[in-house]
């Protein structure tokens, strides 16, 4: 048996995070997304409809949004990804729809989404073309 065995055993033990947490504790805390914080979390996607096209020509741009987001926490996201601070944020909660399969009925969950008005002058590209 080798005389590092034990040493090893309590290096890694006792081994500390310049925070001051543990590796174990560290690697059980969720790690943010790159490119921006809670922003990937907050924005789901964008709302691509014919409708969601007329608006834009407004300056207006629809986005699919967490059931939890608040309006501060969509502004903060979209200025966060796409650096333009928004004037007005809008928010659409549509309840989940009724299915029903034979004799059972159940339901979809439901949507919410997120009308982002930009200031004049102001474009984002919310699809890459």
């Amino acid at each position: 048996m080798s005389p590092l065995l034990p040493l090893r055993k309590k290096a890694k033990t006792e081994e500390k995070r310049r925070d001051g947490k543990n590796e174990a504790e560290a690697k059980a805390l969720p790690q943010a997304p790159s490119g921006g914080g809670i922003a990937h979390e907050i924005l789901v996607s964008a709302h691509v409809t014919e409708k969601a096209g007329r608006l834009e020509g407004m300056n207006q741009y629809v986005f699919r949004v967490s059931r939890k987001a608040k309006k501060s926490q969509v502004a903060q996201a979209v200025s966060e990804l796409y650096g333009v601070r928004p004037m007005r944020v809008n928010m659409i909660s549509l309840p989940g729809k009724t299915r029903r399969r034979g004799a059972f009925v159940g339901s979809k969950s439901g949507r919410r989404k997120a009308i982002v008005t930009l200031p004049a002058g102001k474009t984002i590209e919310v699809l890459p073309k």
